[in-house]
């Protein structure tokens, strides 16, 4: 496919895509989900017709056509996506609610069509679109457009209108933000585009293609704060480890992660300037208060010592040696960091459950309220999943089947208790765990698995900008932990995954 007809599509998943939406919250998701299979069925019927046409050119027709080279020319990655599908399917064969697995209308419309529109945009994407600097580009201002509307909503501007549609209690207006709908959603947004960006900004050659990424990943920067997400920061953080031990080994890559700190502390600075003037702004989380409560001249000394790094990096420190090692001490320390943390978190809800954490317990001790009520749900999907019969077990209970087997099991539990009900298991691997099994589950992770291995051999062989891209699935990975499976960002996950996997970019 020409190159400017591939820019185009470009331009309609990462720019309008994530803007594009009816007037108000209502029917975000659907109205999601009905333009993303639109641009999807577009491109991939599109792109499967030039690639027939192409093929029937070169051979002279489908006479040495065959079904075992297709299927042996195949990517490890490819099986695994295809073992997805037949999953799918298994699980839509065995479910209770048949209609409901297709649809996944109980489900924000993640049913089995949901899986065959990803195949789609999947096989549209490794086959068509190349992870290059149009692409990284296109993606970063996207992002940066979206979480700007985010920043003026947050700042309490109402834009077109789009909270009149929702009833006036201050809880629920603050579930939803940005364009992308839900809050929790927006930041799962940033946290998959943001890499984008910083990757462009350290390849980048050209001073105004950097000053464009430079500028996009400061207000994705302040969009993640705005977001007032806990999972947002954690996925931020996953960024800056995984940045600092790719980047920081070559020289002018450190200097340039040099140059993005001091701009992302600016981002601080500004947002807490302008939220100081806007008496309408909304609340902050605890963790956006404690950023923005440091006093700004703390911020600015850490500024001049990162712009002192990138100038001692491009004058006067030259030694390849000495990048390396600090990349082995990043690495290191992360590594480290997270063990020492996975570690006390297990520590202090399983053996120490009594002492006082003096208001950390929401992060560092597990129970039923552990993540906004997260461990109700949890503990009853697991409870119901242990179980269920070695069918359920290994297909699961089908897809859109996780509102109905809570009631079915805790209605009381979550009409009295709780006052509220899940519909989702706000764990995107449990949740697959329990609707498709324990095959759609491992299949799920091997996908993923793969993709980031193809994704870290191309960055070090052929195409830097890979690195974007493993840096988000991973960090997009990690935060899935906490999150719930919703098609809205599903999709540009998918993209990605497609690109990493593609034989040539």
């Amino acid at each position: 496919m020409k190159k400017n007809k591939i820019i185009i599509l470009y331009v309609f998943l990462f720019v309008l895509y994530p803007l594009f939406m009816t007037n108000g919250y209502k029917n975000t998701v659907m109205t999601k989900c009905i333009s993303f299979a639109l641009i999807t069925g577009v491109a991939f019927f599109a792109t499967a017709w030039m690639d027939y046409e192409k093929y029937i050119t070169e051979n002279g027709g489908l006479g040495n056509f065959s079904i075992k080279k297709s299927i042996k020319n195949l990517s490890v990655t490819d099986k695994f996506g295809a073992a997805f599908i037949l999953a799918a399917l298994l699980s839509f064969a065995f479910a209770k609610y048949r209609a409901v697995a297709f649809t996944g209308s109980s489900d924000s419309y993640l049913g089995l069509f949901a899986v065959i529109v990803m195949a789609m945009i999947y096989r549209t994407a490794k086959k068509h679109f190349s992870l290059d600097e149009i692409f990284v580009l296109t993606a970063s201002v996207g992002g940066a457009a979206a979480a700007l509307f985010a920043i003026i909503q947050f700042m309490g501007a109402d834009l077109f209108g789009m909270f009149s549609a929702i009833e006036k209690t201050t809880d629920r207006i603050y579930n939803f933000l940005s364009t992308l709908g839900n809050t929790s959603v927006f930041g799962q947004y940033m946290i998959l585009i943001l890499p984008l960006a910083v990757t462009g900004y350290c390849m980048a050659d050209d001073i105004r293609k950097r000053i464009i990424f430079g500028i996009c990943n400061s207000i994705m920067i302040m969009g993640i704060m705005v977001a007032n997400v806990d999972a947002a920061y954690l996925g931020f953080i996953v960024i800056c480890a995984l940045c600092a031990v790719i980047f920081l080994r070559d020289r002018k890559c450190f200097k340039r992660i040099m140059e993005l700190c001091s701009q992302t502390l600016l981002s601080v600075i500004i947002l807490k300037i302008i939220y100081s003037l806007c008496s309408s702004a909304r609340g902050r989380s605890a963790i956006t208060r404690a950023i923005m409560d440091v006093p700004v001249y703390v911020y600015i000394v850490l500024m001049i010592v990162f712009v002192a790094a990138a100038y001692l990096a491009d004058k006067k420190i030259k030694s390849e040696k000495f990048y390396l090692a600090v990349s082995k001490t990043a690495k290191a320390f992360s590594f480290t960091i997270a063990v020492a943390v996975i570690a006390l978190f297990i520590y202090l809800s399983v053996v120490d459950t009594d002492s006082q954490l003096f208001g950390l317990e929401k992060y560092l001790r597990f129970s039923d309220h552990w993540g906004t009520d997260r461990g109700y749900v949890w503990r009853w999907l697991f409870t119901i999943f242990m179980g269920a019969g070695p069918v359920q077990k290994i297909f699961g209970a089908g897809q859109g089947s996780v509102v109905f087997e809570l009631f079915s099991h805790y209605k009381v539990q979550m009409i009295s208790e709780l006052k509220y009900y899940f519909d989702n298991a706000h764990n995107v691997y449990l949740h697959i765990l329990f609707t498709m099994g324990i095959l759609g589950a491992a299949v799920y992770i091997a996908f993923i698995a793969s993709a980031v291995k193809d994704g870290i051999q191309k960055a070090l062989k052929e195409n830097k900008y890979m690195w974007g891209a493993v840096i988000s699935i991973v960090s997009y990975a990690a935060v899935d932990f906490f999150c719930v499976l919703q098609p809205i960002t599903l999709g540009l996950y998918i993209i990605l995954i497609g690109m990493m996997s593609a034989k040539k970019n």
